[in-house]
């Protein structure tokens, strides 16, 4: 079920999910294989995150990414207040330690150890990095 967040920000909407992302909402996506579709981002191996998605569509349903703003996000490990943050594996924000190489926002929140969800501002710091799919 599609759980609302009243962040201010820009979301794309016209992608489609490749899979049933029921439980992927709050998590960062990245482009699938095919064109027009996206998938639960891979961390670090796959392409640059395109944003967090923002509802829990269906497969072959466009679905709501978060590329620019205030977003909540799911996230893994300790996170502190103004880390930068990127995407890990199966969508979780992670801390980075490469600015802007890799960064695809600003921790708003903070998450001390094991995994919850954080607020964040997303930042297209990203576009530096290679984003080969």
């Amino acid at each position: 079920m599609t759980t609302p967040y009243s962040g201010w920000g820009f979301d794309v909407g016209h992608l489609s999910a490749d899979v049933d992302m029921d439980d992927h909402q709050w998590k960062f996506m990245t482009t699938a294989s095919t064109a027009e579709y996206f998938k639960v981002g891979t961390g670090a191996s796959g392409p640059v995150a395109l944003g967090v998605l923002q509802d829990d569509p269906r497969v072959g349903e466009p679905g709501s990414i978060r590329v620019l703003g205030e977003t909540k996000v799911a996230a893994s490990g300790a996170i502190g207040y103004a880390d930068l943050i990127t995407c890990g594996s199966n969508g979780f924000a992670i801390v980075t330690t490469t600015a802007c190489t890799n960064a695809a926002g600003i921790a708003l929140s903070a998450i001390t150890s094991g995994s919850g969800y954080i607020t964040a501002l997303l930042v297209p710091c990203q576009v530096l990095a290679d984003n080969t799919p």
